[in-house]
């Protein structure tokens, strides 16, 4: 072992940065970067080792607001495994680049690359890594405002995800569903109502799995409800608690 690089801790390393940035401890996953860095110092000179690990450094970009420099990032990832022939890596890459497009609100180039993705993934069996495409896809729908799309898509995964998928993203299905509702202007007061309990069930299972980008996520969509609703003393209930969240992100 050279210069302290552990194959093993390595893979630990990039578990755990994938961890936080999926709960959204975005100072954590910087350490936990550098600390990867610095045990593989073949990552900064060797371009065509440890992919998965650049490709969660550039997401770790894009969540900080340096889409650009992310996008760029993977684009050189791309044409490496595109190189390589290596369909399960590519998924991956394109999934970050969809995922960018979408955080950078730039919904028309992420459909390309959700195209990409799509025609890979008919050869994918129905796992999470398939249901967490679709996620994606539905995204994509709601942006340009396909909403029944969104729903049905997103319905006809959640059966699956109570069999293929960790806590996480079945939590996120319910959240992005709550969205769709929420944007929709045929919604009735009725479904609202009913995405308000589903929130409540979503933020305790994502303050018992310590999961703070969901419960951002369900503060923020509960306020918009609530505001929607004309429930102004719930709405500033709910931007107390996503102001109190936004404070344990800095």
């Amino acid at each position: 072992q050279k210069n302290g690089y552990s194959g093993f801790h390595e893979k630990k390393l990039e578990l755990e940065l994938e961890d936080a940035l999926d709960r959204g401890y975005l100072l954590e996953a910087q350490r936990l970067l550098e600390e990867l860095l610095s045990l593989a110092p073949t990552l900064k000179q060797n371009p065509d080792q440890n992919i998965s690990i650049r490709i969660l450094s550039a997401r770790l970009l894009s969540k900080t607001g340096q889409h650009a420099p992310a996008k760029g990032k993977l684009m050189n990832i791309l044409k490496i495994v595109q190189s390589r022939e290596d369909r399960i890596l590519k998924v991956h890459v394109l999934m970050a680049l969809v995922e960018v497009c979408i955080e950078a609100n730039a919904a028309d180039y992420g459909l390309l690359y959700l195209l990409q993705l799509l025609d890979i993934a008919g050869e994918l069996k129905f796992d999470s890594l398939l249901i967490k495409i679709r996620l994606l896809a539905a995204k994509i729908q709601m942006r340009v405002k396909l909403y029944k799309a969104a729903r049905e898509l997103l319905l006809s995964c959640m059966p699956h995800s109570l069999v293929n998928c960790s806590l996480s993203i079945r939590l996120d299905l319910i959240l992005l569903y709550a969205e769709c509702d929420l944007r929709d202007v045929l919604t009735s007061e009725g479904s609202l109502r009913d995405q308000l309990e589903k929130l409540a069930s979503v933020e305790k299972l994502a303050k018992e799995q310590d999961n703070i980008r969901q419960l951002r996520s369900t503060y923020h969509l509960s306020a918009l409800i609530y505001n929607k609703l004309g429930e102004i003393k719930n709405r500033n209930i709910a931007s107390k608690k996503l102001m109190q969240i936004g404070a344990m992100c800095r």
